[in-house]
């Protein structure tokens, strides 16, 4: 947080507590985004994509189903965008019951 001036009262919280709360929340947040049903999700385009990060790829998986909202269905952390990282990002959607409409 940053200073204040003397003038303004404040009531002390740390950064370590607002640390302690968005670890919490987003935690939270995360593993009910993990637990969603794919296959309940109707998807008409998969995209595949990835944001470098230091010496990490991020890869990222969103879904956008027929009334055209958009899903994120996974992240994964690899060295670059490569063929054998897309196979397991795709493997692991179809595993998780991910489907496209109209892919066999």
């Amino acid at each position: 947080m940053e200073p204040v001036g003397a003038d303004v009262r404040v009531r002390g919280t740390s950064k370590s507590a607002v640390s302690r709360r968005f670890v919490a929340k987003t935690t939270a947040q995360l593993a009910a985004w993990r637990s969603t049903a794919l296959e309940a999700i109707n998807l008409v385009a998969l995209l595949i994509d990835g944001l470098h990060i230091g010496e990490h790829c991020i890869v990222v998986a969103p879904g956008i189903d027929t009334t055209g909202a958009k899903h994120a269905l996974g992240l994964w952390d690899g060295s670059t965008e490569n063929v054998a990282l897309c196979q397991s990002l795709l493997a692991d959607l179809r595993a998780e019951g991910c489907a496209l409409i109209g892919a066999s």
